[in-house]
Order: C-alpha cells, then sequence, then structure tokens
C-alpha cells in the first residue's frame, strides 16, 4: 500500500487485490464516520521499531478488545479491571462535584468509580489496581495546583501506560490546569486518554444542567473505553 500525504491531501494507493479490499472497508468506515459524526481515535502510539501495528477506535461505538495476530503473547494481557478511580484536588468544593457528577456517568456504563482527594492517596499502590483513571484539578493564578503536581509524580510511578484516561478542571477566569493534567496523562504517561480532550467548566456552571450532563457525559467517554 502506497501513502502520500500532500498538504490537506492524502492518497492510498493498494498495490494487490487484498489491499484493495482493505481500503474499500477503510474508505466506508471513514465515510460512515463523517455520516453519524463520529471519529476515528488513535489507540496508545505508534512506535514501529516497537511495535508495528496501529489501531484505531471509532469514538463513541461499543466494542471488545481485539488481540491481534500480530501481538506478541507478552502482550496479551487480561481485561481491564471495570473500575476508574476520579483523583481530585478540591478547595472550595466545587471540582469535587464535578467528580462527582463525572463518577455517575461512568457508572451509566456499568463500570465502577471511585472517587478520592489526592489528599488520601499515600502512595503509588494507592493509585493501582483500576482500569482507568480521571483526573481534576482547579486552576489558581493559571496553573495546577501544587498538591496536584506532587500527586502527578506519584501517579507516574503507578505505571499507567496505555490506561484509559480523563482529566477535568473548574475555574473562575480561565481554565489551564484541565489541559495541563491531560497532557501530562497522555505525554509522560503515555495514556490511552478520550478524544473530548480535558473538561473545563466554570464555577457558576457546575450544578446546573448543562453542567451535569457535560461531567456525566465525560465520565461516559472513559467508562466506555474499559468496553472497548
Amino acid at each position: 500500500m502506497k501513502i502520500s500525504i500532500d498538504k490537506n491531501l492524502v492518497e492510498f494507493v493498494p498495490e494487490n487485490a487484498d489491499e484493495t479490499a482493505n481500503l474499500e472497508i477503510l474508505w466506508n468506515t471513514i465515510v460512515d464516520c463523517m455520516k453519524f459524526n463520529k471519529k476515528l481515535v488513535p489507540i496508545g502510539e505508534y512506535i514501529p521499531q516497537k511495535r508495528n501495528l496501529a489501531r484505531f477506535a471509532i469514538e463513541g461505538e461499543p466494542g471488545e478488545t481485539v488481540i491481534s495476530s500480530e501481538t506478541p503473547a507478552s502482550e496479551k494481557t487480561a481485561p481491564l479491571p471495570k473500575k476508574v478511580l476520579i483523583a481530585c484536588v478540591s478547595r472550595t468544593g466545587n471540582t469535587e462535584k464535578m467528580a462527582e457528577f463525572i463518577a455517575e456517568g461512568v457508572r451509566f456504563t456499568g463500570a465502577e468509580a471511585v472517587v478520592k482527594k489526592v489528599s488520601a492517596i499515600k502512595s503509588e499502590k494507592d493509585v493501582g489496581g483500576y482500569g482507568g483513571y480521571i483526573f481534576g484539578c482547579p486552576t489558581y493564578h493559571r496553573d495546577m495546583t501544587a498538591s496536584m503536581k506532587t500527586f502527578l509524580f506519584l501517579a507516574e510511578k503507578a505505571g499507567l501506560n496505555s490506561k484509559p484516561g480523563g482529566a477535568f478542571s473548574s475555574y473562575t477566569h480561565s481554565g489551564e490546569a484541565g489541559p495541563m493534567v491531560f497532557d501530562t496523562m497522555q505525554y509522560a504517561f503515555k495514556m490511552d486518554m478520550v478524544g473530548l480532550g480535558a473538561l473545563n467548566l466554570k464555577e457558576d456552571i457546575i450544578r446546573t444542567g448543562e453542567g451535569i450532563r457535560a461531567c456525566q457525559d465525560y465520565g461516559k467517554s472513559v467508562g466506555q473505553k474499559l468496553a472497548d
């Protein structure tokens, strides 16, 4: 299969009958995604020197974990526990309230959700054992809090590579903390983050119907990853 990229144009040229059939399947899949307003979301990472396999999921579609015949036996792991840790920093209760609404969304998918403040998590052992992770922190002075930074150093030791994840933040003037936490989880921890990005809500929106639905939908997006 020859692939060429020229600015915003990508061309695929199959070189045999099998590749032609596979390209037709890919074409129809992408057309269906556009028709139903869905996205193809990359799963994990693609490093040819490590594993020459790229995987994508159709966002919002239920599925099950598929192990390719190309997957080494050492990488055939057990299914993820259907349990999500939602760890947050909350000084005024707003971010914790977001965590509770997000937990409701996780539970709507049939998964278990555990909400904890980061102050209650003392070691990386307290972080391990979950199938997915959602971390939340309010924005203070255009930054995440010092306690969240300390927690992230601890969480990194738990080995969260490829685990489903998300991040959220409450704010009054700006919402930098959420994307900062999200990027740390995605690029430093190498986690399988939701395609929605970080969830940021102004404090006066959190307890409204709009805010509650946004949190619940975010929780659903992480919970659904455990079923993929």
